[in-house]
């Protein structure tokens, strides 16, 4: 009997003992990760505003939790706080394990739950805390448990969720602790979700209930941030100026007190706002929080327009403050300075590139990477126009009948270096080339010029350019060293003996040497034309220099009216207008079009907007495009199609075209039950047999196949029960014919969104999927195969999601295209975690939104 006893006590000190280690390294866990917090606030790295620091969406701010029961900061969840945490959760998992019947089970489940929770796992800690609640209901720890839960959706971003969570807390536990904070988190959940009213009335409802202590400082500063997103900045800045009546804590007050001077900033209350301002850089209690005035302080002299004392403001920040998040922010506003309102864009690139650079952690690192994109594409847009801009100038000076030189040298030139914008005719290891330069007008005599091209100049690495070799004098051929047609051919050796032969081959070599460079002249011109305009769209769209992007639209006008861009150019030029609310200047624009541009399709639109009588009788493509509009944005098939007929039996170049799109808008778009459709495609068959409208009719009628479009019929089963039997793997070689085969996709308008699934985030795998796709008349997916999967399910499954909701340009397909397919790839690639970059969780964060 006493050595039952004593076994039965011995295995009740065993679970004890585990669990009361469990307790031991939780308590220590919570001890450490509460020295990190505390010591973080102290050197000022807790910086950011109350209701979330780095990787939180909340904090409760509650009298009873301290503020800080919400999400913890990331940094504070160090390597040996998580193996504390780990640890507890392991030594609390064995009763949960071996002592099921325990005592200790209830408070092993809240031991790790709050671990997890702490650890910022949240998905497994509301398990926990679920298992408490359902199994234990009446455990001490019930309200703890459906509080905690609450929190953990709240970061999920499962608010109506947390509402439940915190409701059970109000009605089963009405003296609960938390009753407080529940308030407050009501109102933290309906500002998450962007009602404002609602959450300033919960915010109002708890400094009621609660007027003492911080935490109705907190509730304050929230009603602050509440009234700045609803665009009310002066009442904002009241509501800041109060929290300091409440006895908040010293973060709390710097934290109320910079966001006060920002909303009367706002409110053009430039005076008032650097005062306040110029009181927090003179207290020596925020001397850690310098930096973070003195960005508002550069903030503050911008909007008075004080361009240059913001600019040394900033250069304050970068000096005092170098390789944290604030330098970085200075030097983004900086390069927004120097490119906005300064165009000093060798300044701006440079201080584009330090943002990037001084912090890891910033959010103005991405945000400065984009700015030396869109500079990098000026500086390239800009070489090639100055590029075509010579070659033009060189052609109008010397004639249209000659071959125009980069360089003014005379033919008999001694030396010369090659232009920077060049191309090397020989490899990069080759620092010098000599060529010899043959004046054709003293053949007999082979005087002969020896130009010397120095060591070939790299390219810039942030500026790609297309380089083009420079073209020789108008009456020169170029051959080189050693006299490249005399090389081990024994046909021109045979040429040179008789003089009229050789007279004849050179001749012949002349002429193929000037088609050449006359070719390569045409393509930089016209490079240059297509460049002027995307140059323009980029002042327009991406810079922000809407006087500059009308200057370079008008320009290519004027520079070359009968390119096709020229008619655009025109457009973008009105639209420019019309936003800047010169609507006279916008009108004259469209009139130019009208008058001078009466035939192509943005005639139509001019037309339109300035509801002017415009006669589309003879404007083939404007009323194709009409039609268009008809399908496209009028809902009226029937009169696009009496637009086709018209167009059809009038204009002979457009006639296929236009058949073939009366027959597929009957098809389509009218869906006609009846024979029409057939019959109209059959006509285009027979009518126009060797175009392309043709093979696409012959499709539609089953006269001919698709490239790779064809399907096998589904299989018929004998026996339901009956496995259906694997189709045999695809050939990859063929997939690849195939996908070399397909034309591909159009410009994508609206990407859908592609995640690396969680589940194989343990697989480091890249690729790509390859889609084969049919598009309806919207630019959306309207038939899909595979037929180049990733290998892994789940991968080719997001993807094909992804692929649904893409959005494609047909803008400038014809109804043929929308029945043919296009081949459409989706790379993949195992992203890069850390608590820093984590789509995931911002992915349910945005969910939760």
């Amino acid at each position: 009997m006493v050595l039952v006893i004593a076994a039965f006590l011995g295995s009740g000190c065993v679970y004890f003992n585990t669990f009361f280690n469990a307790k031991k390294k939780f308590r220590e866990a919570e001890e450490t990760q509460k020295k990190n917090r505390e010591g973080q606030q102290k050197t000022g790295a807790l910086n950011q505003p109350r209701g979330g620091g780095a990787g939180s969406r909340y904090q409760t701010g509650g009298r009873n939790t301290g503020g800080n029961q919400g999400a913890q900061s990331q940094s504070s969840v160090t390597p040996q706080v998580r193996l504390l945490y780990e640890d507890a959760i392991k030594k609390a998992s064995k009763v949960l394990k071996f002592h099921p019947e325990s005592k200790y089970v209830d408070d092993a489940l809240w031991l790790i739950g709050k671990s997890y929770f702490n650890m910022n796992d949240y998905i497994p800690a509301d398990r926990k805390f679920q298992e408490l609640v359902i199994n234990h209901p009446n455990s001490k720890f019930a309200d703890d448990s459906y509080f905690y839960s609450g929190l953990c959706q709240i970061e999920l971003g499962n608010e109506e969720l947390a509402g439940k969570a915190f409701s059970r807390v109000e009605s089963l536990f009405p003296e609960s602790h938390y009753i407080d904070d529940i308030y407050f988190a009501k109102g933290k959940i309906d500002k998450n979700e962007n009602n404002c009213t609602a959450a300033i009335d919960q915010f109002n409802l708890y400094i009621e209930k609660f007027p003492g202590g911080d935490s109705a400082a907190k509730a304050l500063f929230l009603i602050g941030q509440c009234k700045e997103e609803m665009k009310d900045n002066y009442d904002a800045y009241l509501t800041y100026s109060r929290v300091k009546d409440h006895n908040p804590d010293r973060e709390l007050y710097f934290d109320a007190a910079l966001a006060s001077a920002v909303a009367v900033l706002k409110t053009d209350s430039l005076h008032m706002g650097m005062e306040i301002l110029d009181d927090l850089a003179k207290d020596e209690r925020y001397f850690d929080y310098s930096s973070r005035i003195r960005l508002k302080i550069a903030e503050g002299y911008y909007l008075q327009e004080e361009i240059e004392k913001a600019i040394e403001e900033y250069n304050n920040v970068t000096t005092q403050s170098p390789r944290t998040d604030e330098s970085a922010e200075a030097y983004y506003h900086l390069g927004l300075i120097y490119q906005n309102d300064l165009f000093d864009i060798a300044k701006a690139k440079d201080a584009f590139t330090k943002a990037q650079s001084e912090s890891n952690t910033s959010e103005y690192k991405n945000l400065a990477l984009s700015k030396s994109a869109q500079i990098a594409k000026l500086e390239s847009y800009q070489m090639e126009l100055q590029r075509a801009d010579s070659l033009l100038m060189a052609e109008q000076s010397a004639g249209s009948d000659s071959v125009p030189a980069y360089s003014a040298a005379a033919p008999d030139s001694i030396e010369t270096t090659l232009p920077p914008d060049s191309l090397p005719g020989e490899p990069d290891s080759i620092d010098t080339a000599k060529v010899t330069v043959v004046e054709i007008d003293t053949l007999e005599t082979m005087d002969t010029t020896e130009v010397v091209i120095g060591p070939l100049p790299e390219p810039a690495v942030d500026s790609p350019a297309v380089f083009i070799g420079p073209l020789l004098p108008d009456d020169s051929i170029m051959v080189f060293e050693d006299s490249l047609y005399r090389a081990e051919d024994p046909g021109i050796n045979a040429v040179t003996e008789d003089p009229d032969s050789l007279r004849v081959y050179q001749d012949s070599i002349k002429a193929a040497e000037v088609a050449r460079r006359d070719s390569i002249r045409q393509s930089i011109i016209k490079s240059g034309i297509e460049t002027r305009f995307l140059l323009a769209e980029l002042f327009a769209y991406e810079l922000n220099r809407p006087d500059s992007a009308l200057t370079e639209y008008l320009l290519l006008v004027k520079e070359h009216p009968d390119s096709p861009y020229a008619i655009r150019a025109l457009l973008a030029a009105a639209n420019i207008e019309f936003n800047r609310q010169n609507a006279t200047k916008g009108n004259l624009l469209l009139r130019r079009i009208i008058d001078e541009y009466p035939r192509s399709p943005q005639a139509v639109q001019a037309a339109e907007i300035l509801e002017y009588p415009l006669d589309l009788s003879r404007n083939a493509v404007g009323l194709y495009a009409r039609a268009e509009s008809l399908i496209y944005f009028d809902n009226n098939p029937d009169s696009a199609i009496a637009i086709f007929r018209y167009i059809a039996d009038n204009f002979p170049d457009l006639s296929a075209k236009a058949s073939f799109a009366v027959a597929w808008t009957l098809e389509n778009v009218l869906n006609v039950t009846d024979s029409s459709a057939y019959y109209e495609y059959t006509a285009v068959n027979n009518k126009y047999p060797q175009t392309e409208y043709a093979e696409a009719a012959k499709i539609r009628l089953g006269m001919a196949s698709r490239t790779g479009s064809a399907r096998q019929p589904p299989r018929e089963r004998e026996d339901e029960t009956q496995k259906e039997p694997e189709e045999p793997e695809a050939d990859p070689d063929s997939l690849r014919r195939m996908a070399m085969e397909l034309p591909r996709a159009p410009r994508v308008l609206a990407a859908g969104e592609f995640l690396y699934p969680e589940e194989l985030l343990d697989k480091d795998l890249k690729g790509e999927v390859i889609f084969k796709i049919k598009l309806d008349i919207t630019g959306r997916v309207q038939d899909y195969e595979i037929i180049g999967p990733s290998g892994e399910r789940a991968i080719d499954s997001v993807a094909t999601a992804a692929l649904l909701e893409t959005e494609f340009d047909t803008a400038d397909l014809d109804f043929r295209q929308l029945d043919s397919f296009f081949i459409y790839n989706i790379p993949f690639e195992r992203p890069e975690i850390d608590i820093f970059n984590d789509p995931y969780r911002d992915r349910r964060e945005q969910e939760g939104h």
